[in-house]
């Protein structure tokens, strides 16, 4: 009895093992089935040299971590993609679909087989340093700054002159972090500099009395008050000169536009104002980030404006526009640089405080994209466009932001907006305990530029389709020659 007792059990796991080995023989492997789906979609950060903390480019990297991808894929989040797939179609879409999830969740739980050597496909060509190849020209940050160990740190100021002689117009503009450990994130715009002042070596501003604008104050880490007067008697970024150039996200170093016919504003005479975030990583730290510049081929462009819904379009003699906080109109902000200056206060434990935003499109325009930007206690974003007939669209909608994913969303087809619409977004904000991600859910949240203060910033990308604009030829120096960091560095013709 037992002998046959022993010969079932024996023949019943011989049956199991044929079975297994059967199923694994049909599961996927990484060489004909993993492999093309992260060459598509991760190893553009997940490669040596970029902002991801392993590569994903061979068999032998991807292994140990197989449970952990099927697990970030499972619950999408990776890739870093915020958009509900329900509205819009987006030319940058790095989300994975429904059968590639299901593909590396079998991979993995078949034990992540590598397969046969002869399937694996070649890597991607994809650049070193600069993504888009060697740009026209480089401005640079005019000295290395030295980032402390350790301590949080304010939002600092640079600046670096725009060395050319007329306007000139970019194709395209990427960030290029000297440092990747220790850039949190940053935006460039060109602008006037400060009054009553000057740029030191390092190109930060030291006003008349000796103050630097880069000064921290009482431990909340506040510009010096002469910065902020300054900066309340300023003039609105996007107005009056100002141009809001592009920024700098992990995962994210420019905002590449299609269409050959449009371009990006350099103003002659202005200066590049580097707005750095910076993250000390227990050791010092050293950068110096630069922007690249792809001078546009046409001599005749339409300009590229990045600006918040809720600012009037910059054609418009009408200068309404307006924002609703809590339920309340508030005007557009036509004499703060921060157009959140004066509005209420997020309140300690407030889960769902809401802010909504309306620009009329008093004629029309073509819209590109999104960039969405708020800190620690933004809870979801979206844009719309009512159209003349009453008609309301969703453009986009990112149901769960994270601050830490801040993506550009490039429409696959550009949208065409009619005189008489009017674009709106609404955002959503949890400082209370149900916010992972908030630092002090008892406290009473500031808007500011700081992480742990908040921002609105629903920025929509366009063109007005009247505009036609006379641009220099991109070999055009304009009278300037090869220069060192400080100000800019031209690429040999």
């Amino acid at each position: 009895m037992k002998r046959t007792v022993w010969v079932m059990g024996l023949g019943a796991a011989l049956s199991l093992a044929g079975a297994r080995n059967a199923g694994a023989a049909d599961a996927p492997t990484f060489t004909k089935d993993v492999a093309p789906i992260l060459f598509a979609k991760c190893v553009s950060c997940h490669r040596p040299g970029e902002v991801a903390p392993m590569s994903l480019l061979k068999y032998e990297q991807v292994r140990p971590w197989s449970k952990a991808i099927r697990q970030k894929v499972t619950t999408r989040e990776m890739p870093p993609w915020g958009a509900d797939p329900r509205y819009g179609k987006f030319a940058n879409d790095m989300s994975l679909t429904d059968a590639q999830i299901q593909t590396i969740v079998a991979w993995a739980e078949a034990g992540a087989p590598k397969g046969d050597d002869k399937d694996m496909p070649e890597p991607p060509a994809i650049a070193t340093g600069w993504t888009y190849g060697e740009p026209d020209y480089v401005i640079s940050m005019m000295a290395p700054y030295h980032v402390p160990p350790e301590g949080e740190m304010p939002n600092l100021s640079f600046f670096s002159p725009i060395p050319f002689k007329e306007d000139r117009f970019a194709r395209l503009l990427e960030w290029r972090p000297g440092n990747r450990s220790v850039v949190h994130h940053g935006t460039a715009d060109a602008r006037e500099l400060p009054s009553g002042g000057k740029l030191d070596a390092g190109g930060e501003f030291i006003y008349d009395d000796g103050t630097k604008e880069n000064d921290a104050q009482n431990f909340r880490l506040q510009r010096s008050e002469r910065s902020i007067q300054n900066a309340l008697a300023g003039i609105r970024l996007g107005g009056a000169g100002g141009v809001r150039l592009t920024d700098y996200v992990p995962g994210r170093t420019a905002m590449p536009i299609s269409d050959p016919n449009v371009g990006t504003r350099l103003p002659a005479g202005m200066y590049v104002h580097w707005g750095m975030h910076y993250q000390p990583t227990g050791r010092p730290e050293i950068d110096q980030s630069r922007l690249g510049i792809w001078f546009t081929e046409k001599t005749v462009v339409q300009e590229v404006y990045r600006r918040q819904v809720g600012d009037p379009l910059p054609s418009s003699a009408d200068r309404t526009g307006f924002f609703r906080v809590q339920g309340v109109d508030i005007p557009h902000n036509t004499r703060f640089m921060r157009e959140e200056l004066g509005w209420p206060n997020l309140e300690a434990g407030v889960d769902n405080y809401e802010v909504m935003s309306f620009t009329p499109v008093t004629e029309p325009i073509t819209l590109f994209g999104f960039t969405p930007h708020m800190h620690l206690r933004g809870k979801d974003k979206a844009w719309f466009v009512t159209y003349p007939d009453g008609r309301q669209e969703t453009l986009l909608s990112i149901p769960k932001y994270d601050f830490n994913w801040q993506n550009y969303y490039e429409l696959a087809h550009p949208i065409k907006i009619p005189s008489g619409s009017v674009v709106s977004s609404v955002a959503h904000y949890n400082n209370g305990v149900s916010n992972k991600f908030n630092p002090a859910p008892d406290k009473e949240v500031y808007w500011s530029e700081q992480s742990w203060d908040e921002m609105y910033c629903p920025f929509v990308v366009y063109t007005v389709d009247s505009q036609t604009i006379k641009s220099a030829p991109s070999k055009s120096t304009s009278g300037t020659s090869s220069k060192s960091a400080k100000s800019g560095k031209q690429r040999p013709q």
